[in-house]
């Protein structure tokens, strides 16, 4: 706590602080937007990242290497519209980033895992 009384004293504003513990969501929420699957592409060194409605129609299908800017197009073309969506998909494209440039196997929802 003595950096953070520096850092007040330093900046000379007040700060209010409120300690929350951390929680899970209750249940599923659907994304008015739809929904995503990822897949890892070994072979190309690509992650896909197809959008569905919730009509099981696939919409787009966006390929990239990142999870930065597979993230941003997906914010950008409006394909996900709840915030625990967004972070639900950014937590499921960084495993699969880690997942192409580690060579392991990716699932959605499922750990990262050596490749069979």
């Amino acid at each position: 706590m003595v950096q953070i009384e520096k850092i007040r004293e330093t900046i000379g504003k007040k700060f209010v602080e409120e300690v929350v513990q951390a929680k899970r969501e209750k249940g599923f929420v659907p994304d008015p937007a739809g929904f995503v699957v990822i897949h890892v592409d070994h072979k190309d060194q690509e992650i896909i990242v197809e959008h569905y409605d919730y009509k099981r129609q696939i919409r787009f299908k966006i390929i990239g290497s990142d999870a930065e800017t597979l993230s941003h197009t997906l914010v950008e073309r409006g394909l996900v519209s709840r915030l625990d969506h967004a972070a639900y998909i950014g937590r499921e494209l960084q495993k699969a980033e880690i997942a192409l440039e580690r060579d392991l196997a990716y699932t959605q929802d499922k750990g990262l895992r050596e490749k069979s």
